[in-house]
């Protein structure tokens, strides 16, 4: 029904020349050298970085392959990462390490829309194809779609996912299927990068028949424009056309067709303030320093979801807020994928946040501490602990970008 792009299809098409591995290394590592140093607020944190490789047919030793050279690249780098590869690429494993995630790399089947097995539903399309049990063969595939991971998974701000040998990611359809119009493939490209949108991501680039060997490097070298670093690409076929999405207000998709109208396998839709930069940004998130109840809403009323356990990770997923009696609510998104309002006072915190609005920056944890400054409204700003004040509102230990310290209310603040 759905598809990988065949090995044989793959073949058969001019693909780009291959950068040797040790080049493509010595590339990434040299961009760490010489990027410039960011803010402190991010100056220690190792970019996260999590590979999937799906169940694909005949396909599936070849992507394997890739994600192995993937790994490499980025830990060459100076990246974390995690690979979670078919048979035991399961839907459990891919939510709990995808949390936080600064970059997200899947190769396997691509269920998108527009495309013959309508009707279209965000349950299975324009998502991932996983193995539906550990050690299942390569031909069964289980479909999560851009609800599901949208619900789920909350990546870190302005993360990067990389699709790559899809079909319908880039625009394209299925090998052998009639090649698509312009008017079809934006739609494809536009829908497939939804889900991943609207859980966190900034940029969304999909690559349906060759490798990543330049664009992942490119993540970890000085910070530059996203979009212009994709249209500067060796691969860059010229024939790019840009156009506002749809599906996600502010952000645009750009397509560049191996050919003027057709051979669609080179897309990204992203904000035009997107920046590589931007992986190197931690997630706002943290652990339970005792056992908390998970609810559906920021207070002690609201009705129960479960439990977390005690040094159990969450990362946040929006701003938290204050209860009538003054309280401290965070709402995350747990490893299991529980999307959840938990007990702030009791969360030790770290990762970044954002100001809300401009805010003091204070000796201690009171609104009676003396002023230390500010924080102005959306800047990022590092987490170095948290504590309660005795009323049960949450504060945060921070680092600005200029190397100040202090407490800032927590209530005041966004992922």
């Amino acid at each position: 029904m759905v598809c990988a792009q065949s090995v044989a299809r793959r073949a058969a098409r001019q693909l780009r020349r291959p950068i040797p591995m040790v080049a493509a290394l010595v590339i990434a590592v040299t961009a760490i050298a010489t990027a410039p140093v960011p803010a402190q607020a991010q100056a220690a944190y190792v970019p996260r970085v999590v590979i999937v490789v799906g169940p694909a047919g005949g396909a599936t030793a070849d992507y394997l392959r890739h994600a192995r050279d993937y790994a490499e690249q980025a830990r060459a780098a100076g990246a974390s990462v995690t690979s979670i590869l078919a048979p035991r690429a399961t839907w459990g494993r891919v939510v709990a390490a995808a949390q936080g995630a600064n970059i997200f790399i899947y190769l396997g089947h691509g269920n998108g829309w527009p495309s013959p097995y309508g009707p279209y539903q965000g349950r299975t399309k324009d998502g991932l194809g996983l193995n539906p049990y550990d050690g299942a063969p390569s031909s069964k595939v289980v479909y999560y779609g851009e609800d599901v991971i949208a619900a789920h998974i909350r990546l870190a701000p302005d993360a990067v996912v990389l699709l790559n040998r899809l079909c319908y990611a880039s625009g394209n359809g299925e090998p052998g299927s009639p090649e698509p119009t312009w008017g079809t493939a934006v739609r494809r490209a536009d829908n497939f990068a939804a889900g991943f949108l609207r859980a966190g991501a900034a940029a969304v680039l999909a690559d349906g028949h060759t490798s990543l060997a330049y664009e992942l490097p490119m993540l970890f070298g000085p910070s530059r424009s996203i979009a212009a670093r994709w249209s500067a690409d060796p691969d860059a076929k010229g024939h790019t056309r840009t156009f506002d999405s749809v599906r996600t207000p502010g952000f645009t998709v750009s397509l560049d067709p191996d050919r003027a109208n057709s051979g669609f396998y080179r897309s990204l839709v992203t904000r035009a303030d997107s920046a590589t930069g931007a992986v190197r940004v931690a997630a706002f998130g943290g652990t339970h320093r005792t056992g908390a109840t998970l609810r559906t809403g920021p207070g002690q009323g609201a009705k129960a979801l479960g439990t977390i356990a005690d040094g159990a990770r969450i990362v946040v997923r929006g701003a938290p807020t204050t209860d009538s009696s003054g309280r401290t609510w965070a709402p995350v998104m747990t490893r299991k994928g529980t999307a959840a309002w938990v007990a702030a006072w009791v969360t030790a915190f770290s990762g970044t946040a954002r100001a809300r609005t401009t805010v003091v920056l204070r000796s201690a944890p009171s609104t009676r501490a003396a002023r230390r400054g500010s924080v102005k409204a959306g800047r990022r700003v590092e987490v170095l602990r948290s504590a309660e004040d005795g009323t049960s509102r949450a504060w945060l230990k921070v680092r600005t970008s200029s190397g100040r310290t202090g407490w800032i209310a927590a209530w005041l603040t966004k992922p």
